[in-house]
């Protein structure tokens, strides 16, 4: 797992945790200061802790260049089309803009974007991002518009945004948008050393297969779904150029190089191979990859990501990394990390949290095991024991019964043993 510093203001703090927490094989430490020359000390503090270090902009960057020597990978959010539009948008909803002073973004961006609406021109002001120059700046703006009507002002620095506000200009600061952002922690994870070292490493994955038997309706359908099925797997393997070994009827390994295996998962936040599996109700399919820094170590990682997809009834994929943490579970969704270090607690911890988010966001004060199996995404009979398990731990208590309508069994309640019982609601 790659280790990043963000060093930015805190405008950007939402974004960019929002940004990172795309990439679960990030770990990320973050400082984040409205005082730009707090990018020195907190580059002095993480540049013997961390891989690379990343800054919110080009100015920062540069000052920290000036300042420190040591050597330590750096790379900053570059301003792109993107963010140019967003910037646009605002400025001339608002107000008849015919003549726009731009500055921080490379003429090739502005063009693409510029050709596209008639009636604007524009004009670029040059700089270098330096923080002591800001008023110069500022003062070419002025000179820009100078004699013209109908202007506006994009800038890339919040000081030349907030001393042209002054003069009661349109002005916009142009900021990076989340899409800037995300490509740019993928050229580091492409970019950085230690991720270059890794690429290569060799990566063991193991598919288990089980047929859902109320639903074959005969061998012969068994067979052709068994066939598709294959297909799909060895397409799977064949596009990360691996090598796949069918061990039994149910049961595929493949081994391949971890460079490919993130390519094809976007970082472990997609697994195709799920969309074309999930038409076929009568198959459940998990799949279980590790990483190691030999290929025993793998193997056994492997074992144990599958263990984790047997905690579900439907078809996922969990990794079990070189640092023995757990990422997924991998779907569509974006994947969650975690510790395997005495799992059976980790794992429990994480289910008491998934029903408290469920009744937060309702708005409920007491669950059943209806609830449980369907947050949980597990059966009626795995719910149940849950419920009990947590009965036996102390975690819960029984709150009462609740009628469906009016009609039918009544369902047991229960709460957590924190909670309180004021207000409590009827559903």
């Amino acid at each position: 797992m790659i280790k990043i510093g963000f060093i930015g203001p805190t405008w950007i703090e939402k974004l960019i945790k929002k940004s990172f927490s795309m990439f679960p094989n990030i770990e990320v430490v973050y400082r984040f200061s409205d005082e730009i020359y707090d990018a020195i000390t907190f580059t002095k503090e993480l540049m013997n802790k961390v891989d690379c270090i990343l800054y919110s902009s080009r100015t920062t960057y540069l000052l920290v260049k000036d300042h420190i020597n040591d050597s330590i990978e750096s790379y900053y959010i570059p301003l792109k089309g993107s963010g140019f539009f967003e910037a646009l948008f605002y400025l001339i909803k608002d107000h008849p803009i015919q003549f726009i002073s731009i500055d921080g973004l490379a003429k090739e961006y502005i063009q693409s974007v510029i050709c596209e609406i008639e009636g604007i021109d524009y004009t670029i002001v040059e700089h270098l991002g330096i923080v002591e120059g800001y008023e110069k700046i500022v003062q070419r703006h002025l000179e820009a518009i100078e004699g013209k009507s109908n202007v506006g002002i994009i800038t890339s620095i919040k000081k030349v945004q907030d001393a042209l506000k002054q003069y009661n200009l349109p002005v916009v600061w142009l900021k990076p948008t989340q899409q800037d952002i995300i490509v740019c922690i993928e050229r580091i994870l492409l970019s950085s050393t230690q991720r270059r070292k890794r690429e290569n490493q060799v990566i063991y994955g193991k598919f288990l297969i089980e047929f859902k038997e109320q639903n074959v309706q005969s061998l012969n359908k068994k067979a052709r779904v068994k066939n598709k099925l294959e297909k799909a797997l060895y397409r799977f393997v064949d596009d990360m150029y691996g090598y796949i070994i069918p061990v039994s009827e149910t049961e595929y390994h493949f081994i391949a190089y971890r460079g490919d295996f993130e390519r094809i998962t976007e970082g472990y936040k997609v697994l195709n191979i799920f969309k074309e599996i999930n038409q076929y109700k009568e198959l459940k399919v998990m799949l279980g990859v590790g990483f190691g820094m030999s290929i025993p170590v793998s193997v056994f990682h492997a074992d144990v990501a599958l263990k984790q997809c047997q905690q579900h009834s439907t078809n996922i994929a969990f990794i079990v990394n070189e640092e023995r943490n757990v990422i997924g579970p991998i779907i569509i969704n974006i994947p969650t990390v975690y510790q395997l270090t005495d799992h059976e607690k980790e794992f429990q911890t994480r289910q008491i949290e998934t029903i408290k988010k469920y009744l937060l966001k309702n708005n409920l004060n007491y669950f059943t095991s209806d609830e449980v199996a369907i947050n949980l995404n597990v059966t009626k009979r795995t719910a149940n024991r849950i419920i009990s398990n947590w009965l036996d731990s102390n975690l819960i208590e029984f709150f009462g019964l609740e009628k469906v309508n009016g009609r039918g069994r009544p369902r047991q309640c229960y709460v957590f043993k924190e909670a309180s019982y004021e207000n409590r609601i009827n559903r």
